[in-house]
């Protein structure tokens, strides 16, 4: 029997896999020592991945000119700035957080028959593909994580280096327990591109029930509530985009970070640039960066595709009203459908500093800029070798 995924399950399980990341902020009914306490793990956890930071750099600093090692570094470094880096943005839109949450949770939970199910309906749409995400995502970190009980030639889970001797106790055992913690504050932090789409899959689904509710409109009250509900809608998705917009920034550039220092390994055979002799990256190198090439198309995407389709759904708000019976009423209802209708035709999208609004569109782009990457350092390589 398949288990049953339902909008409160979807919330709690999101809260739970970015738990490290400090991203989902505590209830306004939370205790002063709580908040404290809050506070104070935040700090500490992200003070751990800058301390992990430091013996990477050095790491790629005195590095033997090995291909793969090289690029897991990279990898690995791109995704302890980005802990501390999410967990400030997080940090300083806390207040926000906690309104769109605390707003997202009192509609769920009072919710009418047909809103529930057409809560239903978003997470028996999405549930698959994010439940996907996290669990490759769960994997690569549980790999990384379990390393050194697998590998002979290695002690800790990053393949870091430091400066002094490491073999001997307890230094040994505490670099392992702080390294395996920053792994799966990696993977909380990888993992909050899901709570970016649950808000706004959240916000979408509002204007697609507001949609339902201008199709049933009879009279200048009805038009009155709905009015209002749109324009606390409107300004509650601003609110949601303006909570996440520097997050989506740095996920997306942390994520081409990763899959063009992957790329190098992905398309070569061998190469010779700024090393003294060749280097070969094995099959299972180019397997194993594959795959995280495609966690991180699937990160991106776990941000586009709700994006997308709030775009869609905020304009479909006026389509509604035009479908309604408003050449049955008078002139008066009808003027007053008609200011709704021309604010309804502006879609509220999630603009990212530079880069165009988030959709599906400017998603192929990327994919194609992407591939271009992959493309030309392919050719570089092949130049190199003639």
């Amino acid at each position: 029997m398949a288990i049953k995924i339902t909008p409160k399950t979807a919330i709690a399980f999101i809260k739970v896999i970015v738990a490290l990341s400090f991203a989902w902020p505590l209830s306004k009914n939370a205790s002063k020592f709580q908040v404290i306490r809050f506070k104070i793990l935040r700090t500490l956890l992200c003070i751990n991945a800058v301390v992990l930071s430091v013996p990477t750099v050095y790491t790629l600093y005195r590095n033997d000119y090995n291909l793969a090692r090289i690029t897991k570094l990279w990898c690995l470094l791109g995704a302890f700035i980005q802990i501390p880096l999410e967990i400030t943005q997080c940090a300083l839109q806390y207040d926000r957080l906690q309104y769109v949450i605390s707003e997202m949770e009192h509609n769920i939970k009072c919710a009418q028959s047909y809103e529930k199910k057409l809560y239903q309906q978003y997470v028996d749409r999405c549930a698959i593909f994010y439940v996907s995400l996290t669990a490759a995502v769960f994997l690569g970190a549980s790999i990384t994580a379990t390393l050194p009980f697998i590998a002979a030639n290695q002690i800790f889970p990053t393949d870091t280096k430091y400066p002094f001797d490491v073999e001997y106790e307890p230094v040994k055992t505490i670099i392992f327990l702080h390294q395996f913690i920053v792994i799966w504050q990696c993977f909380s932090i990888v993992c909050i591109g899901s709570f970016v789409g649950l808000l706004i899959w959240f916000a979408a689904a509002r204007f697609e029930i507001l949609s339902e509710q201008f199709r049933m409109v009879t009279d200048i009250y009805d038009i009155t509530v709905c009015v209002r509900q749109h324009v606390k809608l409107l300004r509650y998705a601003q609110e949601v985009i303006i909570a996440f917009r520097s997050v989506i920034l740095s996920l997306i550039i942390i994520c081409t970070w990763a899959m063009v220092a992957s790329g190098l390994t992905i398309v070569s055979v061998s190469i010779i640039c700024f090393i003294p002799f060749i280097i070969r990256s094995t099959l299972t190198d180019k397997i194993q960066f594959m795959a995280l090439c495609i966690s991180a198309l699937m990160e991106v995407y776990a941000c586009t595709w709700p994006s997308d389709y709030l775009k869609d759904t905020s304009t479909n708000v006026a389509q509604t009203i035009y479908e309604s019976s408003w050449y049955n009423h008078d002139k008066i209802f009808q003027k007053n459908l008609n200011f709704i209708l021309l604010r309804s035709q502006t879609p509220t999208t999630v603009s990212v500093s530079i880069l165009p609004a988030l959709s599906l569109q400017f998603y192929a782009s990327y994919l194609s800029t992407i591939l271009s990457y992959f493309t030309s350092l392919r050719v570089m390589m092949d130049n190199d070798n003639n």
